[in-house]
């Protein structure tokens, strides 16, 4: 688990976090 920083640098993160 890394920061919202982190988070937001992970492009499939991203993708799944705006996908909900």
């Amino acid at each position: 688990e890394g920061t919202s920083e982190e988070l937001a640098n992970n492009p499939e993160v991203k993708k799944a976090y705006l996908g909900g």
